[in-house]
């Protein structure tokens, strides 16, 4: 099986041939990489077996009519767009976009297709629809994208975001600057553009009593959060010594766990915590506490 592709309708499909560039390899039995030629002019029928872990099994029947020579449907549509091949680079750049693919990025040869929103508020550029987020990519490749009024202040804290249906961000990506051009690496078609990080990290307790007595704690533990640019680093220090504070990035989760060899107990102590995110904004957290 091929991989799975999301369609539009939130269904997902399993091509059942292997593209050129596919390199996994979990394909054990494969004959011809999927691939069934019928050019006899027969009527075949064709037999789908599908198994689950516990050996249930679904079948599938259906009849397919081969051809000795193929013939171009009336109703065939000539695909649009620009065609990129996987074995070789791809670009394509206009006035406020450009796009390098390097060659092997691609799972199968394609034909591009761009267009753009034009926005005026909420974004840094107009929306880029860069193909489709349907189509899979193998490898990273570059996205460039001209900035469209955006104050020199907040060019330092300038993003790029890939952006869902509903035009609410679903990713984002640091980069450097090329000029007028923010630039970023990505494995994702789909729409981007560019957006302003002004805001600094969220930093919420979890387990830990402000001016609170926590000499029955054995360790704190804070959340941590970033709703754009993301995390770039965290320190913490009690009574102004640095201790080593673990993050558990699935869960957002900053944990300390009390050192008793270095903390001395029977007083009060003072927690100071510093997140920044990736564009530099911080968020600090001080309190008091009795261990």
């Amino acid at each position: 099986m091929e991989l799975k592709e999301k369609l539009k309708n939130n269904y997902t499909i399993s091509k059942q041939f292997i593209a050129p560039n596919n390199k996994y390899c979990i394909y054990k039995s494969s004959v011809n990489n999927g691939f069934v030629t019928f050019n006899d002019n027969k009527v075949h029928t064709v037999l789908y077996i599908i198994k689950d872990c516990q050996f249930n099994e679904t079948h599938l029947t259906f009849k397919v009519r081969g051809k000795d020579q193929y013939t171009r449907p009336n109703d065939y549509v000539t695909p649009t767009g620009i065609l990129m091949c996987w074995n070789k680079p791809g670009h394509y750049e206009n006035n406020d976009l450009r796009i390098t693919i390097p060659e092997g990025s691609l799972y199968e040869n394609l034909y591009f297709n761009y267009d753009k929103i034009i926005v005026d508020s909420g974004f840094y550029s107009d929306i880029h629809m860069i193909h489709n987020i349907y189509t899979p990519v193998h490898k990273t490749f570059t996205i460039a994208i001209k900035s469209k009024n955006l104050p020199e202040i907040l060019k330092n804290r300038a993003i790029v975001v890939l952006l869902d249906k509903n035009n609410k961000i679903s990713g984002s990506y640091t980069g450097e600057w090329k000029n007028e051009y923010l630039t970023v690496q990505t494995k994702s078609f789909g729409d981007y553009a560019i957006v302003a990080d002004t805001t600094a990290p969220t930093i919420t307790p979890v387990r830990f009593n402000k001016d609170g007595d926590l000499s029955k704690f054995a360790a704190i533990s804070f959340s941590i959060r970033d709703e754009l640019s993301g995390i770039k680093k965290y320190e913490g220090k009690i009574d102004g010594n640095w201790v080593l504070f673990e993050y558990d990035a699935k869960n957002n989760l900053l944990t300390y766990t009390f050192d008793l060899k270095r903390l001395k107990t029977g007083i009060k102590h003072i927690l100071e915590l510093t997140v920044t995110d990736k564009v530099d904004n911080v968020a600090t957290y001080k309190a008091d506490f009795f261990r």
